[in-house]
């Protein structure tokens, strides 16, 4: 519907991929991942096929909801991955997508701490972080703002801040950030 010569959208008519109130961060790129992801593997190799993807790219967690159950294993070994990557990407930024390709390996393996070690990254230390009021102030934010996106992976990318695609296999990953390195840098 046009108003004063503009489109004015309604906020359940508005395509649900795309974020148009959001603010526009041109070149930002969000990989969400599950954790637990079977296919991590596959995902990573894809960013290093590419040279870790393209400019202005990073990767977060997929958080179960606040509703999951506490009490199930996999929610309990989903969310407590999520946060050391939380932690890993704020207090270790350049460690993440090293510590990723290396977890990629063995995903949902007990034996995490050996990646940390072998990339440098602290173990006592990153435990602190992950159990710091901070950090889980953080990955609520981060939860709730999942939950408004509605990424639920277990691979999805925002592009620009504002417009979200789910990825379904490594070629669609491929596909995606190519058309987005290419957008970027024509």
């Amino acid at each position: 519907k046009a108003q004063n010569g503009r489109y004015v959208f309604k906020d359940d008519i508005a395509p649900g991929n795309y974020f148009y109130k959001r603010q526009i961060f041109p070149g930002k790129i969000v990989l969400y991942i599950d954790p637990l992801f079977a296919g991590i593997a596959e995902v990573m190799s894809v960013l290093d096929d590419s040279a870790s993807g393209p400019a202005g790219l990073s990767v977060l967690p997929i958080l179960p909801s606040g509703d999951a159950n506490a009490d199930d294993i996999l929610v309990r070994n989903r969310r407590e991955e999520a946060l050391r990557w939380l932690a890993i990407a704020r207090f270790y930024p350049d460690k993440l997508l090293p510590y990723l390709k290396r977890y990629a390996r063995h995903a949902g393996s007990s034996y995490w701490f050996l990646d940390c070690d072998s990339i440098g990254v602290p173990l006592d230390t990153l435990i602190a972080q992950t159990r710091s009021e901070s950090l889980r102030t953080q990955a609520r934010g981060h939860a709730k703002q999942l939950n408004e996106l509605r990424i639920f992976g277990p691979v999805d990318l925002l592009i620009d801040n504002r417009e979200l695609a789910p990825v379904k296999n490594r070629s669609d990953l491929k596909t995606l950030l190519a058309r987005v390195a290419a957008k970027n840098h024509p």
